[in-house]
């Protein structure tokens, strides 16, 4: 008979990505100034969208898609919306 760890748990919640599945994320957040007599702040919203593109025991492989916008329509309109991507495996 082999001894377990005391206090281990019957289960542990880990992740189980799929191939082909996809997860999101939106947000916002706001970016100002700190500096002594300067005034600065900037409101953003972000969108975050994660595609599994393959899944195995010890690797996932995802490409990750992200939509950084400016959250007032006027400062938006003239400025455009920032795009980013990149893909990840690990």
């Amino acid at each position: 008979m082999t001894a377990q760890p005391p206090n281990r748990s019957e289960w542990s919640l880990l992740p189980q990505f799929v191939r082909g599945q996809e997860l999101a994320y939106s947000g916002t957040f706001v970016e100002e100034s700190l500096s002594p007599g300067v005034q600065f702040q900037r409101s953003f919203k972000i969108e975050t969208t994660f595609l599994v593109l393959d899944a195995a025991a010890q690797k996932n492989e995802v490409a990750v898609y992200t939509v950084l916008s400016l959250r007032d329509k006027q400062v938006q309109a003239a400025a455009g919306r920032r795009r980013c991507g990149w893909r990840w495996s690990g």
